[in-house]
């Protein structure tokens, strides 16, 4: 049996390998969507060349964006509680607009999707870190 102290280092120990693992191996690509994004890359290869450069990534990040935003932030509430008796209906009900309120408005929930369906498409991952204070 595995006490908490053994149980928090496996757990601390896997969340570095993962960190170092996922950084080694996606920097290189992050950093030429970003490039490809911004309508950096490619360079002309030799002096005369061409300087066109697409925008094909920034329009498929932007109108693909638009689609998954219009899709998961349409929503004026970003779950919905389903009583489990009679009893539980007015209670299910206040904890969906409570909900709702506290993503949507206090706390912006359309940009925080917009930004995390944008580095999803971007970096291959989008992370929306959530806690709860009293």
């Amino acid at each position: 049996m595995l006490d908490n102290d053994k149980i928090a280092t496996i757990c601390i120990n896997r969340i570095w390998n993962s960190n170092g693992s996922l950084d080694s191996r996606m920097e290189s690509e992050r950093i030429r969507v970003r490039d490809a994004y911004n309508a950096e890359t490619p360079a002309p290869a030799r002096k005369g060349s061409s300087k066109y450069v697409s925008t094909d990534v920034f329009d498929a990040v932007e109108s693909l964006g638009a689609q998954l935003v219009e899709t998961f932030g349409a929503a004026q509430r970003p779950v919905r509680f389903a009583p489990q008796g009679p009893d539980d209906v007015e209670p299910a009900r206040e904890a969906t607009e409570t909900v709702a309120y506290v993503v949507e408005r206090q706390n912006n929930g359309f940009k925080i999707k917009e930004d995390v369906i944008k580095d999803g498409l971007m970096c291959r991952m989008g992370v929306v870190k959530v806690w709860w204070e009293e």
